[in-house]
Protein backbone atom coordinates (compact mmCIF):
# COMPACT_ATOMS: atom_id res chain seq x y z
CA UNK A 1 0.00 0.00 0.00
CA UNK A 2 2.79 2.21 0.82
CA UNK A 3 4.61 1.86 -2.63
CA UNK A 4 1.39 2.47 -4.30
CA UNK A 5 0.60 5.93 -2.25
CA UNK A 6 4.75 6.95 -3.31
CA UNK A 7 3.59 6.18 -7.03
CA UNK A 8 0.74 7.88 -6.95
CA UNK A 9 2.13 11.13 -5.16
CA UNK A 10 5.00 10.88 -7.46
CA UNK A 11 3.06 11.12 -10.64
CA UNK A 12 0.92 13.77 -9.08
CA UNK A 13 4.02 16.18 -8.65
CA UNK A 14 5.37 15.02 -11.89
CA UNK A 15 2.15 16.07 -13.23
CA UNK A 16 2.64 19.50 -11.50
CA UNK A 17 5.46 20.28 -12.75
CA UNK A 18 5.04 19.50 -16.17
CA UNK A 19 2.12 21.87 -15.73
CA UNK A 20 4.24 24.58 -14.27
CA UNK A 21 6.99 24.25 -17.45
CA UNK A 22 4.17 24.24 -19.94
CA UNK A 23 2.68 27.31 -18.51
CA UNK A 24 5.79 28.44 -18.20
CA UNK A 25 7.02 28.29 -22.27
CA UNK A 26 3.10 29.82 -22.65
CA UNK A 27 4.10 32.65 -21.03
CA UNK A 28 7.33 33.11 -22.99
CA UNK A 29 5.92 32.49 -25.97
CA UNK A 30 2.94 35.25 -25.54
CA UNK A 31 5.98 37.40 -24.46
CA UNK A 32 7.95 36.92 -27.59
CA UNK A 33 4.59 37.22 -29.75
CA UNK A 34 4.14 40.70 -28.07
CA UNK A 35 7.34 42.36 -28.35
CA UNK A 36 7.25 41.12 -32.10
CA UNK A 37 4.02 42.51 -32.42
CA UNK A 38 5.42 46.13 -30.90
CA UNK A 39 8.18 46.25 -32.87
CA UNK A 40 6.95 45.72 -35.88
CA UNK A 41 3.92 48.32 -35.48
CA UNK A 42 6.94 50.89 -34.44
CA UNK A 43 8.68 49.92 -37.59
CA UNK A 44 5.97 50.41 -39.92
CA UNK A 45 5.05 53.89 -38.12
CA UNK A 46 8.48 55.18 -38.65
CA UNK A 47 8.30 53.69 -42.79
CA UNK A 48 4.58 55.42 -42.78
CA UNK A 49 6.03 58.94 -41.78
CA UNK A 50 9.24 58.62 -43.70
CA UNK A 51 6.63 57.81 -46.40
CA UNK A 52 4.75 61.23 -45.55
CA UNK A 53 7.70 63.32 -45.07
CA UNK A 54 9.12 62.19 -48.45
CA UNK A 55 5.84 62.91 -50.36
CA UNK A 56 4.57 65.90 -48.16
CA UNK A 57 6.76 68.23 -50.10
CA UNK A 58 5.29 67.28 -53.77
CA UNK A 59 1.67 68.32 -52.93
CA UNK A 60 0.63 70.75 -55.46
CA UNK A 61 3.47 70.39 -57.74
CA UNK A 62 1.60 71.50 -61.12
CA UNK A 63 -1.22 72.57 -59.47
CA UNK A 64 -2.49 75.86 -59.90
CA UNK A 65 -3.84 75.77 -55.82
CA UNK A 66 -3.20 73.86 -53.00
CA UNK A 67 -7.22 73.32 -52.63
CA UNK A 68 -7.43 71.22 -55.70
CA UNK A 69 -4.28 69.16 -54.64
CA UNK A 70 -5.50 67.67 -51.45
CA UNK A 71 -8.31 65.05 -53.01
CA UNK A 72 -8.82 63.21 -49.56
CA UNK A 73 -7.16 63.16 -46.30
CA UNK A 74 -8.71 61.56 -43.26
CA UNK A 75 -7.55 59.28 -40.34
CA UNK A 76 -6.59 56.26 -42.20
CA UNK A 77 -6.09 57.94 -46.13
CA UNK A 78 -4.17 60.84 -47.92
CA UNK A 79 -4.68 61.27 -51.84
CA UNK A 80 -3.25 64.52 -53.24
CA UNK A 81 -1.93 65.40 -56.82
CA UNK A 82 2.00 65.99 -57.72
CA UNK A 83 4.03 65.64 -60.24
CA UNK A 84 6.53 63.20 -58.12
CA UNK A 85 8.51 61.70 -61.12
CA UNK A 86 9.65 65.59 -62.57
CA UNK A 87 8.02 64.71 -65.99
CA UNK A 88 5.50 67.23 -65.99
CA UNK A 89 2.52 65.70 -65.64
CA UNK A 90 0.55 65.48 -62.62
CA UNK A 91 0.33 62.04 -61.15
CA UNK A 92 -2.41 61.35 -58.85
CA UNK A 93 -0.79 59.81 -55.32
CA UNK A 94 -3.07 57.84 -52.53
CA UNK A 95 -1.24 56.78 -49.18
CA UNK A 96 -3.13 54.46 -47.03
CA UNK A 97 -3.03 53.21 -43.52
CA UNK A 98 -5.15 50.08 -43.93
CA UNK A 99 -3.70 48.15 -40.72
CA UNK A 100 -0.92 48.59 -38.67
CA UNK A 101 1.43 46.24 -40.78
CA UNK A 102 0.18 47.08 -44.04
CA UNK A 103 0.70 50.45 -45.76
CA UNK A 104 -0.16 51.02 -49.39
CA UNK A 105 1.93 53.90 -51.61
CA UNK A 106 0.09 54.12 -54.64
CA UNK A 107 0.93 56.56 -57.61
Amino acid sequence: MQTALEIIGAFILTMMLITLVLKMQISTYESNIEATMTYNQQSYSELLKEVLRNQIKNVGQSVSSIDQAILQADAKTFEFIADVDNDGVADTVKIAYTNWWKIRHRI
